[in-house]
């Protein structure tokens, strides 16, 4: 009897945590704030707009008659013959943007101040710095190009590759390629490197102290690591740093095979290698490889991790070994006849007709983890082998401070909506940065979205 009587109480006690967990959702109460910001309407020039990476301004061109104008959040600026869009700080308190007035094209910062530019070294382009205080500005001088970053004028040269550029954390130091004559150079805080054919794009350590990319010279490709020119290679990858800068990653290519590259030894020769990943504390490598002889069900493909391999896959999804940031949790995508599933420490989930592993997400103390999968075209959050609602999409993953609060933008319907520890929000049109919310504390958050021709800042607070 008492056999009996357990083996009822089972399915009683998950309808129970099932109720329960219903009951939670339905408890959260959602206050929402909407805010005008601009109504998209006949007088914007063309269709396009952006918005500040907080969220919280969008700006537009619009005309005026025969003058063009830039808006930011509803407010008109001063009139130009012509306007671009503006370019916002990290922070969204600051804006500037480029105009034409009587035939010279000119600078506008922030509330229609004109940035005064010497004729004679005409600028060309221009950034803030992470601090949302210093720009990075590009200038011609003749036919040479210079940077001026935080009123500091750098060295001029035949050209400087803007998209190159990157700037420390701490917004303090500067790195970027510039070409001398035929050659190619990186410069990292107003040190040049040597002179090759070619080079990569630099890549700076998290603390700002090391530099490193590739170079070839002569054909063949090296690895720079603080002005320190590694053997040769046939190919070099990027190069990836612990966040201490102390230990770094590379693949290369060697005698038509692929190799793993750290600072203190190099890998067996694979015949491919993709996905390569450093923890952030630099005490883990990792890296998707294929052997070349495959194993008794044809698959040949393994993940390399903590000294051994892992695995095997029919396909290893290129981009998707990646390390949780207190470097204790390995995850990547894999596929085994046409099914997608992750796996996380060496542990493989549920199998899906796809897993959208760009879209998974980390709390920030790494106690959970969630991402998206999809069946029969429906999308949905797993989180620990627990599905949630299905929607036509969904977007990217948020955890709040305190790590107890989930959310993320969805589809549902052709509308747009923010799901909250699984409840639904409010229906709109779209939501601006392809679902980016931005949580303002551990029970507020707010994003943009557009209804009809309003574009709506909305606020929500969670009780």
């Amino acid at each position: 009897m008492k056999l009996r009587l357990n083996c009822i109480c089972l399915p009683l006690l998950f309808l129970a945590l099932s109720i329960q967990q219903v009951t939670n959702a339905q408890q959260i109460t959602r206050k929402v704030k909407e805010t005008q910001l601009v109504k998209m309407d006949s007088v914007l020039i063309g269709s396009s707009f952006t918005y500040s990476s907080n969220m919280m301004r969008v700006g537009c061109c619009v005309r005026n008659k025969n003058k063009q104008v830039v808006m930011i959040n509803g407010i008109k600026g001063k009139l130009y013959d012509s306007v671009c869009l503006p370019i916002f700080s990290p922070d969204g308190k600051h804006f500037v943007y480029r105009a034409i007035n009587n035939k010279k094209w000119i600078w506008v910062s922030g509330d229609a101040k004109e940035t005064s530019v010497d004729s004679t070294s005409p600028m060309v382009a221009q950034r803030f710095g992470p601090d949302s205080r210093s720009m990075l500005q590009l200038f011609t001088d003749g036919n040479k190009f210079f940077l001026r970053y935080n009123n500091s004028r750098g060295k001029s040269y035949d050209a400087i590759n803007f998209n190159s550029i990157t700037i420390s954390r701490d917004g303090k130091k500067i790195a970027y390629s510039a070409r001398v004559d035929n050659k190619q150079l990186n410069v990292f805080d107003n040190q040049e490197g040597a002179l090759f054919d070619n080079v990569g794009f630099p890549v700076l350590s998290a603390n700002g102290l090391h530099i490193g990319y590739w170079a070839i010279d002569n054909s063949a490709w090296y690895a720079i690591i603080d002005n320190v020119k590694g053997r040769p290679f046939e190919e070099v990858g990027s190069i990836i740093f612990s966040d201490n800068g102390e230990h770094y990653l590379y693949r290369a290519k060697l005698d038509k095979k692929h190799v793993v590259v750290t600072e203190k030894s190099m890998s067996e020769k694979y015949e491919k290698v993709h996905s390569v990943a450093l923890s952030p504390d630099g005490s883990r490598v990792a890296y998707a490889f294929r052997d070349a002889q495959p194993d008794k069900e044809g698959f040949d493909m393994y993940v390399f991790a903590d000294g051994k391999r892992i695995g095997s896959y029919e396909t290893l999804v290129e981009g998707s070994v990646k390390f949780s940031s207190d470097s204790k949790t390995l995850i990547y995508k894999a596929e085994i006849h046409d099914e997608f599933f992750i796996v996380v420490k060496d542990k493989p989930g549920k199998r899906y007709s796809d897993v959208l592993q760009a879209k998974a997400a980390f709390s920030p103390d790494n106690s959970r983890f969630a991402y998206v999968a999809e069946n029969d075209t429906k999308r949905f959050i797993n989180e620990a082998g627990v599905e949630g609602k299905p929607y036509q999409d969904i977007y990217a993953i948020l955890f709040s401070a305190d790590n107890k609060r989930m959310l993320y933008a969805a589809k549902q319907d052709n509308k747009e909506l923010v799901v909250v520890d699984g409840n639904d929000g409010r229906s709109y049109d779209f939501i601006l940065g392809e679902g980016q919310v931005v949580f303002d504390s551990p029970t507020s958050f707010h994003y943009m979205a557009a209804q009809g021709k309003n574009i709506l800042l909305v606020q929500e607070s969670i009780e």
